[in-house]
């Protein structure tokens, strides 16, 4: 079965993928940007295209989240290239608005966007994930550099921090001498690093928590 364009269905994620792309080359964004703003390798964009790797869900809605086109239209034939608000969304479901949030390899304290570490990256996050941010303190995205130790988030995971005191929250950020990073609270006493290669001595200092997971890493 083909389509208009006499290009079979099989293959029409990966040709819309292809147009997506010559359209945000047009307008100055290279594939590098993309794979930057998306979390993923360049290789997996080219591959992607390519059709050598399968667009999946998960990326679709990563490319809604990131550039505001329909998920759908990456992965259903018969969908429109809608953008912003998602009009067609069903019953009860989170209409989609967007915040941008200065993006970060490591934990830090202070206002995201005059931070010294920050290096003008942003992601625009939408959906339940945006609604998040509403009550959220200084909030920015952290993309993990390092699997968690328990397994529980992996490298290139997106999570976001809010810097305010959320005793109950899993995942605490912490800030001590040798300076700011991630940890849960041990049952009794003392803490644990989300980073196998560190060691928490002393007693540092509550400084924000993790709300959420933002997307997972491919």
């Amino acid at each position: 079965m083909s389509s208009d364009d006499g290009v079979s269905d099989d293959f029409l994620p990966q040709v819309r993928f292809g147009k997506f792309l010559d359209e945000l080359a047009a307008d100055g964004i290279t594939q590098q940007r993309v794979a930057h703003r998306l979390g993923v390798s360049p290789q997996y964009i080219c591959d992607c295209r390519a059709g050598r790797r399968r667009i999946s869900e998960l990326f679709a809605r990563r490319l809604e989240a990131g550039f505001g086109r329909r998920h759908r239209w990456f992965i259903d034939s018969g969908a429109e290239p809608c953008h912003g608000d998602l009009g067609g969304a069903a019953p009860g479901e989170w209409r989609s608005f967007w915040i941008r949030l200065p993006l970060f390899a490591d934990p830090i304290k202070g206002d995201p966007f005059v931070h010294s570490l920050w290096n003008g990256s942003v992601i625009e996050v939408s959906g339940p994930a945006a609604k998040q941010v509403r009550g959220a303190q200084q909030p920015y995205l952290l993309q993990l550099g390092l699997d968690d130790r328990r397994g529980r988030l992996r490298k290139s995971d997106l999570i976001l921090i809010s810097q305010s005191v959320a005793p109950a929250a899993e995942i605490q950020v912490l800030e001590s001498s040798k300076g700011v990073f991630l940890a849960r609270p041990k049952r009794h006493r003392g803490w644990e690093a989300l980073s196998a290669r560190r060691i928490v001595r002393g007693d540092p200092t509550v400084i924000g928590h993790c709300v959420g997971m933002v997307w997972a890493a491919l």
